[in-house]
Parts: C-alpha cells; sequence; structure tokens
C-alpha cells in the first residue's frame, strides 16, 4: 500500500558540494529510511538535483 505521506530525500548523501559520500551517509540514510518505513512511509521523493544525484545513489544502495 502506498502511504499519503512522501519521504523527501534532499537530505540524503552528505554535503551538496562534497566529492561522494561514505559509511558515514549510508548509514546515517539507512537508519533514516527505516524509520520512515516504520511509520508506514512507502514513497520517496528525489530528484538529480538532491545532491547533485547523490541521494539517488545512496537510495539505490539502500534498496
Amino acid at each position: 500500500m502506498n502511504s499519503r505521506l512522501i519521504y523527501g530525500c534532499m537530505g540524503l548523501g552528505g554535503a551538496w558540494d562534497a566529492p561522494d559520500y561514505g559509511p558515514g551517509q549510508l548509514a546515517e540514510a539507512a537508519e533514516a529510511v527505516e524509520a520512515a518505513l516504520a511509520i508506514g512511509i512507502t514513497r520517496f521523493v528525489h530528484a538529480d538535483i538532491c545532491r547533485r544525484g547523490k541521494s539517488e545513489s545512496v537510495v539505490g544502495e539502500l534498496l
């Protein structure tokens, strides 16, 4: 079932101007995604402008 709430992934993947994300950012993202799922959020939105595509990469790794 899809939730009515959507989690915005802009904050996943570390700093905007950082060259890449590391294990620390990936662990924080996993915690955030797991918390969202735990309260019933099943929809996640991200775009190439979210951390210059890093948020998409992080979500891809988590899935």
